[in-house]
This record gives C-alpha cells, sequence and structure tokens, in this order.
C-alpha cells in the first residue's frame, strides 16, 4: 500500500501559517535538548542602547509565537529594534489578501507599546512567547520595507508565509542573521524551539 506520511507530512507543515481549523490531535509543542546553558533573557527592553539616537550601534530581534495557531503547528511576528531603542513589529495574519489587509506592521514605538501588539493582534490562537538576540548593527527600515515589498507579494504555503517572511526581515536587518534558515516547509513552533536554539538565542520570555 502506498506511504502517505511524507504527503500528509508536507501538507501540515505548508499549513502552519494558514487560519485554517486543521483536523489534527493537539501535540505537545517541540522542545530543544540542546540549547546551550545560559542566564534569563531580558525582556527587550532591557536590550542595551545604542549610545545616540539613529546612530549605528547594537542592533536586536525578537520573534514572536503564538503557539496553539493552527491546530498546534504554531504562527510567528517579527519585532526589530531602532537606533534608539524602539521597535518595528510585524505579521502575516492571514494568506486571503495582500497588503495590509492580510499583514500588519507598526512603528517605531516603545516597548511597551510593540508587545501590546502582539498581546492584542489575535484572538484565537493568540501569541504567548518571544525569543531574542543581539546583533552587531541593524538597519531597521531595512528590515520594514523588506517586510513591506513581501506583503505585496502572493502567498505561497511553502516559502513566503509568516515564518519565512520574518527570517527574511531579520536577514535584511542584519546581516549577522543571514545563517538562519529560511523557514521553508518548516512548522513555526519547531522553528522557534530547535532552529532557534541552535543560533544560540535567548532563553523564551511568556508574553
Amino acid at each position: 500500500m502506498p506511504d502517505f506520511s511524507a504527503a500528509r507530512r508536507r501538507f501540515a507543515v505548508a499549513a502552519a501559517c494558514l487560519g485554517l481549523t486543521l483536523a489534527l490531535a493537539p501535540a505537545a509543542e517541540a522542545r530543544s535538548t540542546s540549547q546551550a546553558t545560559a542566564a534569563p533573557a531580558p525582556a527587550p527592553a532591557a536590550a542595551p542602547a545604542p549610545a545616540a539616537a539613529g546612530a549605528a550601534g547594537a542592533g536586536r530581534v525578537c520573534l514572536f509565537l503564538a503557539p496553539r495557531a493552527v491546530g498546534n503547528l504554531g504562527h510567528v511576528g517579527w519585532a526589530v529594534m531602532n537606533g534608539d531603542g524602539r521597535w518595528y513589529s510585524g505579521a502575516t495574519e492571514t494568506d486571503d489578501v495582500k497588503s495590509v489587509n492580510g499583514n500588519w506592521v507598526h512603528g517605531p514605538d516603545n516597548v511597551s507599546v510593540m508587545l501590546h501588539h502582539f498581546k492584542t493582534k489575535r484572538v484565537d490562537g493568540p501569541y504567548k512567547r518571544y525569543r531574542c538576540t543581539g546583533t552587531p548593527t541593524g538597519a531597521p527600515l531595512n528590515a520594514v520595507n523588506t517586510f513591506k515589498r513581501l506583503m505585496k507579494t502572493e502567498y505561497r504555503l511553502h516559502d513566503n508565509n509568516c515564518l519565512t517572511r520574518s527570517v527574511a526581515t531579520f536577514k535584511a536587518y542584519s546581516g549577522a542573521l543571514n545563517g538562519l534558515d529560511n523557514g521553508n516547509w518548516t512548522p513555526p513552533n519547531l522553528y522557534f524551539d530547535r532552529h532557534l536554539s541552535t543560533w544560540h538565542w535567548e532563553t523564551a520570555q511568556d508574553l
């Protein structure tokens, strides 16, 4: 009898960023068993601020996770820090339409406002956790422009979704993040728990 397990797995991954109700049994979130021991990560507000507003300096990015969204496969959004310690943030929330109807982007905001966006954007399968990492430099406007360009493109299940757009935004922000896996065919929960641990992102924080 043909083995359809691989095809079913690809479909499940592809659906991860869709607003679909999947007939999947609840599954425990993937947990990393190889993360290096580290001190608890600070909230985004504790990121080291550049010496002067707008000056080139240390950058910071965060990936926000809605772990129970889409049949427990997960959903993600992104945030990047500006030169003065404020944040740009955004996400692709649906595949139905392009531009602002299916996506959102805000900023620059102070950290409280940025976190509020993620706390209130989703009612069904809300954002619950985030992980951050620092970068030597950051180009926030380059990141925002990259995401806005992707907002106008056709949503594709395997390579142009909530996760892949977030990763592309991070790479546009800093070349130090170019080594991140692009997220193709990867459930957001798996990427958040395992892939980010491979790249030594900070411990997940509750939103």
